[in-house]
């Protein structure tokens, strides 16, 4: 026998304060000798007796009234016991499989008439439905969407799930792959808090192989430990869903992955978009593939695919406008997964940024001064090619070429090999970078140590973040530190660690706001950058010309170069991209204006949403970041948030890891269904009727807080009776004795 609730089984104890008061009334009473009282010993021996075990009778009622009361609210219940009461409540846990697997077409609904297909997700929707309506009243019920990252619904009445699942069977959504374990969890852990000893844990998938590999099946047993350890039993069973038993066409074919380069791009600029697919039949297939932008089509291809073998699909696509662009590949036909035969891309269009390029050993030879090679970094759609399309525009001019007004129409400026700044140009260009603007600095053979370590340092209103020593000899490489400041992918940084330096400076950091992005090979900074005021700093401790390094042949330098301009003035590296369902976090500036209440949020499925902002929770947070954090949708596209001017957005989109795992088309055979859920101890079933009838009938256990309190009713009415029996008596020889004190007196009168 065990509690439901047994922390309360301690309120047992309480039954020894009537034995207290029992043990401290007898103290209170004093026996004194009286000569008539040899007279009345006989009878009162025969009395006391009587009453003395009616007193140890009502003691003892007494002090199971409160052991009796402590156990029923603690609800004990046999888990041996047969339970075959249909319409006792339970507590029921879904486990519900939805991910990308889920929405391929296989079976048809219980009660459909219909002679097409449905989708596996909509069958197990049909199902549940009818689980959920013949469940016994007062069930309680929790469904948990399995896909990763796992989500719990938070209705848990019947009727209220019922609406939920409609509503999500409207609009098919799916997420990861199945997570057996943070599902079975999920569920798990709200069954410990259910109210009912009947509870029961249902898996509903399609039983996928990709889900369910070696380490998947491992897992599985060990949840069913999970569910035999736990105090109150929970019964577990698995619900297969139909296998595919009808096909639209012959063709089976899904997009596996898109991938956009580059997806940071100014208008005008061209982006080239690969698609992957796959054909799973044994035939050849020629598929139409589609480029659209929201629902005008921009290019069409017919791709012819071998059978069971990949192909990829290319596009271009130039934007005409900035924004944040939202393209679709789909293909144009139907098969039996409809769900993987489009993928959404995203790419992030901004205008171009103004640089202005500082020179201080400007040539007149091509290709022999720092700036040539920063300037054919920054836009090299426009030098080598003549089109447009570069997110920056330059300006070169030398060191004394520039002033005040002229700093107002750039968002960035870069000294390359500048050999000293006078105090007024430190001025105006701490002045840019407080506002905002970016600077880099491209130290080369021409810069004079001593003057720039005279530099006002950056606590003092100054640029300089530490001291620089000599331009030395050093051959070697460099590599990217535990601080990934700039963003650079790997093939980059691959290539970046072939590059070999011949000079280089030192720099002692001072700053302690200043971050290493790249070192060299032997631990000293070669990319570093520090924030000032609202803008950035980058300094760059080797030149870019061929005197110092063969770096400009490698072609890490043009997407190295325009990565540090990106990092200064803050620009979007690309899309941060976040699976659906998966938790959005981001962090906000609490707004001056004390209107902004509210974070607005737009979903990729067209919801919105308001966030009220925490209130500050001392008067240094009131001033300071805030973090947000909300629960992303389980549809793909581009989810935005706004507080005022403050924007954020990420893109929602299933991995490349998730979607090519949830594309296999491999099902588990029923007869290995049947050894796996064995070895599990758990028990499969083919549809809702099934699970009913076996739920109904099935040694899970039976409460017996019932007959507590019974028993509890039983001797309170036994405590109240052995208390009036007890009164009379009393009563009579208090009436008894007054009669007796009162003849004497008449006899007197009398005579």
């Amino acid at each position: 026998m065990t509690f439901l609730n047994a922390l309360l089984s301690f309120g047992a104890a309480a039954f020894t304060i009537p034995l207290i008061i029992h043990l401290l009334n007898r103290s209170k009473f004093l026996t004194v000798d009286w000569g008539a009282m040899q007279f009345l010993e006989s009878s009162l021996k025969v009395n006391s007796r009587r009453i003395q075990w009616k007193q140890l009778l009502l003691l003892l009622i007494r002090c199971m009234i409160p052991i009796l009361l402590a156990l029923a609210m603690a609800r004990p219940f046999i888990s041996a016991w047969k339970d075959t009461g249909a319409n006792s409540a339970m507590s029921l846990a879904i486990v519900l499989d939805d991910s990308l697997s889920m929405q391929r077409l296989g079976g048809r609904a219980a009660n459909a008439e219909a002679k097409s297909p449905v989708r596996r997700f909509d069958h197990a929707i049909t199902e549940l439905r009818t689980i959920l309506t013949q469940l016994p009243s007062s069930s309680e019920v929790s469904i948990v969407l399995a896909g990763e990252p796992v989500t719990m619904l938070q209705d848990h009445q019947p009727d209220e799930l019922l609406a939920r699942l409609e509503a999500i069977q409207k609009k098919p959504k799916s997420a990861g792959h199945l997570d057996l374990v943070d599902g079975v969890r999920a569920g798990v852990e709200w069954l410990n808090q259910s109210p009912h000893a009947r509870r029961q844990l249902l898996l509903v998938s399609d039983f996928s192989a990709a889900d369910w590999e070696k380490n998947e099946r491992d897992s599985a047993r060990e949840m069913s430990e999970l569910l035999k350890s736990q105090e109150v039993p929970i019964g577990w069973n698995w619900m297969e869903l139909p296998p595919i038993t009808s096909s639209v066409t012959s063709k089976d074919v899904s997009i596996l992955s898109l991938e956009s380069l580059p997806n940071l791009i100014a208008p005008s600029g061209q982006a080239n978009l690969s698609a992957t697919l796959q054909n799973h039949s044994k035939e050849p297939a020629q598929v139409p593939v589609v480029l659209s932008l929201a629902m005008d089509e921009i290019e069409r291809q017919s791709v012819q695919i071998a059978p069971e073998s990949t192909s990829m699909v290319r596009f271009q696509w130039s934007p005409a406008r900035a924004g944040d662009a939202e393209l679709t590949v789909s293909l144009d036909f139907e098969d039996d997964s409809p769900a993987d035969n489009s993928i959404v891309g995203v790419l992030r269009v901004r205008e171009p940024k103004k640089v202005l390029l500082i020179d201080g050993d400007r040539r007149n030879e091509a290709m022999k001064s720092e700036s040539d090679f920063v300037r054919l970094a920054l836009t090299p759609i426009s030098l080598l090619r003549g089109e447009p399309g570069d997110l920056f525009t330059t300006r070169v001019v030398d060191s004394n070429g520039w002033n005040e007004a002229q700093l107002k129409d750039f968002s960035a400026v870069v000294c390359c090999n500048v050999p000293q700044l006078d105090p007024n140009q430190r001025k105006l260009l701490r002045e840019f970078v407080d506002r905002g603007g970016g600077l880099v600095f491209c130290l080369g053979d021409r810069v004079q140590i001593n003057q720039w370590n005279e530099w006002e340092s950056t606590q003092n209103g100054g640029l300089r973040i530490g001291k620089l020593s000599n331009r030395n000899e050093w051959i070697g490489k460099v590599e990217q530190t535990v601080t990934p400041l700039f963003g650079l992918s790997k093939a980059s940084l691959d290539s970046l660690a072939t590059a070999q330096f011949n000079h280089r400076y030192e720099l002692e950091l001072e700053d302690p706001s200043g971050a290493v992005g790249l070192a060299f090979d032997d631990g000293k900074p070669w990319l570093l950058a520090t924030a000032i005021g609202r803008g950035r700093c980058v300094w760059v401790l080797s030149s870019c010309d061929d005197a110092d390094s063969n770096l400009t042949s490698r072609p890490v330098f043009v997407p190295l170069i325009q990565r540090l301009l990106a990092t200064c003035l803050q620009m979007e590296n690309g899309w941060r991209v976040m699976n659906p369902g998966e938790t959005w976090r981001e962090s906000w500036p609490r707004p001056t204006d004390s209107s902004l209440q509210n974070i607005s949020v737009n979903y990729p499925d067209e919801e919105t949403e308001e966030f009220k902002i925490p209130a500050p929770s001392n008067a240094a947070d009131a001033v300071g970041n805030f973090a947000m954090e909300l629960r992303l949708p389980r549809s793909t596209g581009i989810a935005r948030a706004s507080l005022g001017s403050e924007k954020r957005s990420v893109a929602v989109q299933l991995s490349d890891v998730d979607r090519r795992r949830e594309c296999k088309r491999e099902t588990i055979p029923s007869d290995e269904l049947q050894k796996m859920a064995a070895s599990a101890d758990a028990k499969t079933v083919q549809d809702a009727k099934q699970w009913l009838g076996l739920a109904s009938d099935s040694w899970r256990g039976r409460e017996l807080w019932t007959w507590f309190w019974i028993g509890l009713l039983v001797f309170f009415l036994s405590e109240m009776l052995l208390q009036q029996s007890m009164m009379p008596r009393t009563r009579t020889t208090s009436t008894t004795s007054t009669r007796s004190a009162a003849s004497p007196r008449n006899d007197r009168g009398a005579a």
